[in-house]
């Protein structure tokens, strides 16, 4: 029995191996046309992966030839044999071991330093949340409470992280720091730990905006009475429309900002997420036990989402490192932004509530109906995208997101009269990172701009009142 099942297993593996030579070779369409009970998202990402792989061994192929004939040849100058060994074992452990350390390590310099009472003020708590306050740290700007100030309250993304808000402080790749550096009370309400606190682990739609309502509240009479502005990145601008649109927020709020929001249903990356066959998606809404709960593993659900758009996958990010680094003249040197990127990517997961995630995946992929009602139901009805009009709106995307592609942030402006749309240069983070420089080109906090950005769009408000 165990001679036939290893010898089934080979025919298997040959099997595979002869498929897997002919697929590479193909574009998605003429895969299609060989395997058409696969789907085209399935198959774009099988494809990738392979002709990856691929790649990568015909790179170390040549190398290894290109070696071999070095060694046997007194003219060349080339690698030979023996560099070829000596890199590749340096490589090997910079990849395995120092790679994974400088990414570890970035935390000193990564992210929101919560436990440090020269960085935050915590300010207030519910059930799910708590609530901080940036303290600035640009010179000549007043560190403490200024209650004759309008303050800003930022939602952060899951199940990315709040982490990415403050992306490397010292660096002025700070979103957090570079409102609060300009003299803006800057508010972030962080989620509780959902392993440690029950309450999160059932936590609804209806908590999530009853919690902004109870934090807007908070803010406001800190500042006076004056209202709030509101903003939230990626998906954590859902609850902030979302709540927007349910009335939730009048009387809190005088504007409204969200940054990288989906909000499709018949975009061009939802119908690839729509592709994606029930058991694999299943798999990605993966359930793990906490204490009598079940929740939402996070890594295997961010995972999900980058791997439905090629924004990344395990294996890829492998074969990425590797390759990146993968050359006689190549400096095995990673920098502090490319170690924070790949810290927000490896390890900024959030493990979520059920129905949390439950109506991340149906806004994903349902459209908002014809005259603007929601696909989904909040507070015992469904609201309506028009409500948005109420307040000032400004809808900040990136130009080369491909995560939030412009044709699914977009979604909603059609119903919106009042609405501001503003396209920043970048990927799915750059606000928060690049555009969060002081001075650079297309720095946030920009005055002299037709189309206001986040700390322009504040100010005007501030001028209101």
């Amino acid at each position: 029995m165990y001679h036939q099942s290893i010898k089934s297993a080979r025919a298997s593996q040959a099997v595979a191996t002869n498929l897997a030579t002919h697929m590479m070779s193909l574009s998605p369409d003429e895969a299609l046309s060989v395997m058409p009970w696969l789907n085209g998202t399935v198959t774009k990402l099988y494809l990738k992966t392979a002709q990856s792989m691929a790649q990568i061994g015909a790179k170390q192929l040549n190398q290894w030839n290109s070696a071999v004939g070095n060694t046997f040849s007194p003219e060349s100058d080339g690698e030979n044999i023996f560099g070829y060994w000596d890199r590749k074992s340096r490589l090997a452990s910079f990849a395995g071991i120092e790679l994974p350390k400088k990414i570890k390590d970035i935390r000193g310099k990564y992210g929101l330093q919560l436990h440090d009472p020269d960085a935050y003020e915590h300010i207030a708590q519910n059930d799910f949340f708590d609530l901080y306050r940036t303290i600035p740290t640009k010179a000549g700007i007043h560190k403490e409470h200024n209650p004759k100030s309008k303050g800003f309250l930022a939602v952060p993304p899951t199940p990315l992280g709040h982490d990415v808000f403050a992306f490397l402080p010292r660096e002025q790749k700070s979103f957090v720091h570079a409102v609060a550096n300009e003299g803006i009370p800057m508010y972030i309400p962080v989620l509780k730990h959902i392993d440690h606190h029950d309450a999160v682990k059932t936590m609804t739609v209806e908590d999530y905006i009853e919690s902004i309502q109870q934090f807007l509240e908070v803010i406001n009479k800190l500042h006076d009475g004056k209202p709030t502005t509101l903003m939230g990145y990626c998906a954590g601008g859902k609850p902030v429309i979302y709540g927007a649109a349910a009335g939730k927020f009048d009387d809190l709020t005088d504007g409204i900002i969200t940054g990288a929001t989906p909000m499709g249903g018949d975009s061009d990356l939802s119908k690839m997420v729509g592709e994606i066959p029930e058991p694999i998606r299943d798999a990605a809404i993966a359930l793990r036990n906490s204490g009598n709960h079940k929740v939402v593993d996070g890594f295997i659900l961010s995972a999900f989402f980058g791997s439905a758009d090629g924004f990344s996958s395990p294996i890829l990010d492998f074969l990425g490192d590797y390759n990146r680094f993968d050359g006689v003249d190549k400096k095995l040197e990673l920098s502090d932004t490319r170690a924070a990127m790949l810290h927000w990517l490896r390890h900024d997961r959030i493990d979520l509530p059920p129905k949390i995630v439950d109506l991340s995946f149906v806004t994903y992929m349902q459209p908002i109906e014809d005259d603007g009602t929601l696909p989904f139901e909040i507070f015992g009805e469904r609201p309506n995208i028009k409500e948005l009009d109420k307040v000032p709106y400004l809808n900040c995307l990136m130009e080369k997101d491909t995560l939030v592609p412009e044709s699914n942030g977009t979604q909603h402006m059609k119903f919106l009269k009042k609405a501001l749309f503003k396209l920043y240069p970048g990927g799915h983070i750059a606000l928060l990172t690049d555009h969060a420089i002081e001075g650079s080109p297309n720095f946030m906090g920009r005055m002299d701009e037709e189309i206001p950005g986040p700390i322009q769009f504040h100010r005007d408000l501030e001028a209101r009142l």
